[in-house]
């Protein structure tokens, strides 16, 4: 065997354990920050990625996740054609750490976006004046139920 065959086996071991080393963890920071986003479910993974389900299973959330994601050129794998999967479900692979705290700070704002969004549907002017009618009937039904209790 030449010396520099050697070296280069030498070397590629190396490089093939900082390769695993790098990917567990990273594999256990993208796992714990994903994990902690309430809208979306993570499955445990021993691979460089992650299957990943959005909560909330319509098509307009779904689409609109992945649209939220291509906009800022970053690119993840619906697994809608995959076989006892659907829309809801995508594939994240692990890049470089600026690279995957990005896409975390991307998902994360698109989740923020929509709970705002859903926000201010609710304070809406005309779903908060039904909100309003509907606890003053509830007050005139329980002051009328205490005034029929007293007589």
């Amino acid at each position: 065997v030449c010396s520099s065959d050697l070296a280069e086996v030498i070397l590629d071991k190396a490089f093939k354990e900082k390769t695993r080393n790098w990917t567990i963890h990273e594999r256990s920071f993208m796992f714990q920050a994903l994990k902690s986003i309430p809208e979306i479910q993570i499955f445990p993974s021993a691979t460089n990625f992650f299957l990943i389900r959005i909560r909330d299973q319509s098509a307009s959330v779904a689409k609109g996740f992945y649209q939220h994601l291509l906009s800022q050129s970053l690119l993840i794998r619906n697994c809608g054609n995959f076989r006892g999967l659907n829309e809801s479900f995508f594939r994240i692979s692990l890049r470089e750490r600026w690279e995957n705290q990005r896409l975390l700070d991307s998902i994360s704002d698109y989740f923020s976006f929509r709970s705002e969004e859903h926000t201010s549907e609710l304070q809406s002017r005309r779903k908060l004046v039904c909100r309003l009618l509907l606890e003053k009937k509830k007050k005139n039904y329980l002051h009328n139920e205490l005034c029929n209790v007293k007589s």
